[in-house]
């Protein structure tokens, strides 16, 4: 990340700016549930509004951007069912686990 990098800072922050309106209207959703709190901006998952967005497939796919952590993680998946709960699940815990061991370790893997 960054001015130079693959998503620039100055769209990343204003793609994670929290926006009532939005968050609102996810809250109406279908997913409002697996992500309370989220919205939905700029074709990303802004899942954590104001730190983190996400790109997700419905086979499990994604890239995740964690703009405090400094952290961008990509993941291929193929789950046989389309955005069902166990898939959901399992990546949310995978996803606090490495966020977690970046913070604990700051950032050296």
């Amino acid at each position: 990340m960054g001015e130079t990098g693959v998503i620039e800072a100055t769209r990343a922050a204003e793609t994670v700016r929290p926006r009532q309106a939005p968050i609102d209207a996810f809250a109406r959703g279908d997913y409002a549930d697996a992500f309370p709190g989220a919205q939905y901006h700029n074709k990303a998952w802004v899942l954590e509004p104001g730190r983190t967005m996400a790109m997700l497939g419905i086979h499990g796919q994604f890239c995740l951007l964690d703009l405090q952590a400094q952290l961008l993680l990509v993941s291929y998946a193929s789950y046989l069912a389309q955005a069902d709960e166990v898939m959901i699940a399992s990546t949310l815990v995978f996803w606090e686990a490495v966020r977690e061991a970046v913070s604990v370790s700051g950032g050296r893997t």
